[in-house]
C-alpha cells in the first residue's frame, strides 16, 4: 500500500484530495499538513512514499521545501500541485527534483493515475503544462540560434526603442539615413520582426535593451 502525505494550506483542498485518494484501493493517506513548519516531523513520523505538495506554501515556498525534503529523504517522491500554470515555477520544481507538476483542476481519475505513475518513478505533467514547456523550449532554441546584433546595430536599436525616426537616428549617430535603414532591416531579419513595434518587443524579450 502506497502512502501519501498531503501538504496544502487550504483545508478544503486537502479534504477534496483526501476523498479522491480514499477511493483507490492501492493508495492511502499518510496524513496531511497545513504548514511547512510541521512537515519534517510529519514525514519523519509517517514515512510516506509520496508527498503531494502545494507550490505556493506560505513562507519559504514549495520549491525550497521540495529541495529540503529530497536532500533529507532522497528516495521520497514529491509531486507538486498548483492553481497556476507558471512556466518559471514549473521549471524550478522539476530542477528541484519533483516527479511532476499538476494543476488543481485535474480530473479525479487522472490524479490517481498521476500519483501511481509518480510512485513508479515516472515524471508526470498535466497536458496543459506539457504544451507550455514545449513552447518554452522552442523559445529557448530560437534564442540560442538567434544571430546577435552587432554593436552598431544595438546602438540603432536603442534609438528605435526611444521612438526616433531613421533621419533622427542618422543625425544622432552622424551617419547617412540609408545606413540607418539598412541597420534596421538587418535587425528585423535577425529578430524576426515585421515592423518597429515588433522589433522593440523582441528586443525587450531578448533583453537587448537592458542597462540602457
Amino acid at each position: 500500500m502506497n502512502r501519501i502525505l498531503l501538504v496544502d494550506d487550504h483545508e478544503i483542498v486537502r479534504r477534496g484530495l483526501a476523498e479522491i485518494i480514499a477511493t483507490a484501493a492501492d493508495l492511502e493517506m499518510a496524513g496531511e499538513c497545513a504548514t511547512v513548519g510541521e512537515l519534517v516531523d510529519r514525514v519523519t513520523s509517517t514515512r510516506p512514499d509520496l508527498v503531494l505538495l502545494d507550490v505556493r506554501m506560505p513562507g519559504v515556498g514549495g520549491v525550497v521545501v521540495c529541495e529540503e525534503l529530497l536532500a533529507r529523504w532522497p528516495s521520497l517522491k514529491v509531486l507538486m500541485l498548483s492553481t497556476f500554470l507558471d512556466e518559471d515555477a514549473i521549471q524550478r520544481c522539476l530542477l528541484a527534483g519533483a516527479r511532476g507538476y499538476l494543476l488543481k483542476d485535474v480530473d479525479a481519475l487522472k490524479l490517481l493515475e498521476h500519483l501511481r505513475a509518480a510512485l513508479r518513478g515516472e515524471f508526470v505533467l498535466d497536458p496543459k503544462i506539457t504544451g507550455t514547456l514545449v513552447a518554452q523550449m522552442r523559445r529557448l532554441a530560437a534564442d540560442a540560434g538567434m544571430e546577435r546584433p552587432s554593436g552598431r546595430e544595438l546602438e540603432v536599436l536603442r534609438e528605435v526603442a526611444r521612438g526616433l525616426t531613421s533621419r533622427e537616428i542618422a543625425q544622432q549617430l552622424v551617419v547617412g539615413e540609408s545606413t540607418i535603414k539598412s541597420h534596421i532591416q538587418s535587425l528585423m531579419r535577425k529578430l524576426n520582426a515585421a515592423n518597429r513595434a515588433e522589433l522593440v518587443a523582441e528586443a525587450m524579450r531578448h533583453h537587448l535593451l537592458e542597462g540602457e
